[in-house]
Order: structure tokens, then C-alpha cells, then sequence
């Protein structure tokens, strides 16, 4: 198989092997506690086995680091606890577990939207600065996303950024030599490629769009993309623009055509890598951990590739979701109040459930992608 990579991910400068190395003295014991967050003094004294919380390994390499470390610190071993591969189950878990106070995990990873909201309910300690080596070397706002009112909960392990993945040897045999840029030059590619028999019932483009938190990340992306943006500078809601509209229009009118599939309204990550390399995608968003696994699996021999995702028009979509480790409190003291009762909310998703006759074109009704006022 031959494939090429145009767009890489951007890892940050520190394993989780070696973040372990800076956490595992958070197993002690201690009760001093702070207003705005756990508190350090005596939460971080000690040392002992460490049970670390963390979504599904997809990348399949969690384990060997793990490993690794084990081997040069036995009094130290760490136990992995998988939870589930979707970021609410990640999440309603490690709620749970807070909640409960229980003890069952001693560092989390988690995705850098919960740092607020765990150390504002005093579930994770405040980690000194000073003391998390070359902490000025990480990318500076995967380090802010680690922090809560100026004050440091976590250590970033790795960086995300979505990707659109595409069948090179398709979009090769319609004349199509680039990746398209745009949201107009992928439904045009599509259209090119419709034509030929090896694309037989294929849809154009998917990417993740069930209610949970990969729906609100996709949404944010197109609005993005055209200019627009989900909440401002000060973190107050800003989508009644017409860049938004315009953003929100790409998705809506994909599904009404078909260049997005109805069955896309249920694909969360895994779903929409199977129906990419099963051949029923042409286009795909998702991670860069689909990089690895498809170039492992692809039994069928296809060429593909990955690129940049498409953007509205002149403005590029940026998308990043990051990760932290930190450490919890339940594993070394008791509450001194209690949480905040806490709900998940995603951007709400309608279907349309119109049936028609026959499957519609990969055509765009309706206004175009564009950033000015209708």
C-alpha cells in the first residue's frame, strides 16, 4: 500500500511514561485544602503504586510505556484502568468515581475541557510548577489548558488535530491530483468521482456527528472554518453571526444532499474509521490515531492519504483537542464539601428523516458557503 502524509500531528515534548515520574508522589496522604482547588501540601507526599485512569489506548502503545516504567520502578507499578473510548463515558466515570470520593484512581487522563470543572470541585490537587520538569519547553497554550485561575492541575501528554483522511487512488483516477482545500472543492472531487464504478455506493464525507462530545467538536470546526467561532475572547457564546450560519449550513446541507450519509447521524470515532476503510467514504474527519490503524488494517490494499480538513473559504478550520494528566484527591483525603452536581451537554443534532425516492447527488442546494449576510 502506498500512502502519503501531507498533515501531521504535533506531539508534545512529553511521554506519559515520564509525566508518570512527576505524579506518582501525589499517591500520599494529606488534608490541606484551598479555596480555589485541592491543595498541594502533604497531597503530594509519599510514594506507591499508581492507578491510572484513561480512555481506550487507540493508539496501542499506552501499555508498552507502561510497561517501561514498571520494569525501572517496581515500588512504584502502574495499573491501568481503560475506560470507555468516547470522552462523555471518560467523563461520567471520573465524575462518578469524584463524586463517590472513592479511591479507585490516583491519576487521570482526561481532555483538557474538564480541567475547570474537576479542579473547581476540589476532585484534582494543585500541582507546583516548579516542580514538573521542562514545563517551559511544552507549547505554551497546552499548558494553560492544564491550569485553573492561574494556578497549574496537570501535565499535557499529548496534542490531537483533526485530519481529513481521503482515498487517494480514487480522487487520482477522476484527475483529481490535490487534496481539495475547501468545502466546495471536496463536493466538486466527489462529483468526479461518483462517475466511476469503483465508487459504487460510496458517500462523500463523514465525521463524527452522534450527540456527544465529537458532535460539538465537528460543529465547531465548520463554524471555524467559515470564519465564525463558537464563544468569543472573554468565553462568551458567539454563534449568532452569519459565519456561523454559513459553517452550520456546510453540515445541514450535506445531510439533505447526501454527500453526508444518513447513517453518519450515529457515527462516533470508531464507526466512522470502519465505514472509511470499509469503502464507504471517500472523505473522512477523524484523529490522527486513524493514521496508524488503517495503515495496519488495510487488508483491502487502498491508497489513501491525509490532509488538512476543508475549510468554508479563505480561512483554515482549526481543530485540537489536547490531553492532561493529573492526580486526584479522593485517593488521599476526605472532602470538605460537597460537588457541584454536573451535566454533560452537547450541541443538540436534528435529523432529517425526509425519505425520497431515489439517493440525491452530491449537489448543494440552497445558499453557498459564505461569510456575508443573507
Amino acid at each position: 500500500m502506498r500512502f502519503e502524509r501531507s498533515h501531521t500531528r504535533r506531539a508534545i515534548a512529553l511521554a506519559a511514561a515520564s509525566s508518570l515520574v512527576l505524579l506518582a508522589s501525589a499517591c500520599g496522604g494529606g488534608n490541606n485544602t484551598s479555596s480555589n482547588g485541592g491543595g498541594t501540601a502533604g497531597a503530594l507526599e509519599g510514594r506507591g503504586p499508581i492507578t491510572l485512569a484513561s480512555g481506550k489506548d487507540t493508539s496501542g502503545n499506552l501499555q508498552n510505556q507502561l510497561n517501561a516504567w514498571n520494569a525501572s520502578h517496581p515500588n512504584e507499578k502502574v495499573d491501568l484502568k481503560e475506560l470507555p473510548a468516547e470522552a462523555d463515558g471518560q467523563r461520567q466515570q471520573m465524575v462518578q468515581n469524584a463524586q463517590n470520593q472513592s479511591d479507585a484512581y490516583s491519576v487521570l487522563v482526561m481532555d483538557v475541557v474538564w480541567t475547570s470543572e474537576f479542579a473547581a470541585n476540589q476532585w484534582i490537587t494543585q500541582i507546583p510548577e516548579d516542580k514538573v520538569p521542562d514545563l517551559g519547553k511544552l507549547i505554551p497554550a497546552t499548558v494553560e489548558t492544564a491550569k485553573y485561575r492561574g494556578k497549574l492541575y496537570g501535565v499535557p501528554i499529548t496534542s490531537d488535530g483533526g485530519l481529513l483522511y481521503y482515498r487517494k487512488d480514487l480522487l487520482a483516477k477522476a484527475g483529481v491530483s490535490e487534496p481539495p482545500k475547501t468545502w466546495d472543492d471536496m463536493l466538486a472531487d466527489c462529483l468526479k468521482v461518483q462517475a466511476l464504478p469503483e465508487a459504487k455506493g460510496m458517500s462523500c464525507y463523514s465525521g463524527q456527528f452522534e450527540k456527544y462530545e465529537g458532535l460539538t467538536v465537528n460543529f465547531s470546526e465548520a463554524i471555524n472554518s467559515a470564519g465564525g467561532e463558537v464563544v468569543d475572547k472573554d468565553g462568551k457564546p458567539n454563534v449568532n453571526t452569519p459565519q456561523a450560519l454559513a459553517g452550520l449550513e456546510e453540515l445541514v446541507n450535506g445531510f439533505k444532499t447526501g454527500a453526508i450519509p444518513k447513517a453518519a447521524i450515529t457515527y462516533k470515532e470508531e464507526e466512522s474509521r470502519r465505514a472509511f476503510q470499509e469503502g464507504k467514504l471517500l472523505f473522512l474527519r477523524n484523529w490522527p490515531y486513524v493514521y496508524a490503524k488503517a495503515s495496519a488494517t488495510d487488508v483491502r490494499r487502498r491508497s489513501w492519504a491525509s490532509s488538512a480538513s476543508p475549510r468554508c473559504r479563505a480561512r483554515p478550520a482549526r481543530a485540537s483537542r489536547r490531553w492532561v494528566a493529573t492526580t486526584t484527591r479522593s485517593a488521599r483525603s476526605p472532602r470538605t464539601r460537597r460537588p457541584r452536581s454536573t451535566s454533560s451537554t452537547s450541541w443538540p443534532a436534528r435529523r432529517d428523516r425526509r425519505r425520497t425516492s431515489r439517493r440525491p447527488r452530491w449537489r448543494r442546494p440552497g445558499p453557498r458557503c459564505t461569510t456575508t449576510p443573507r
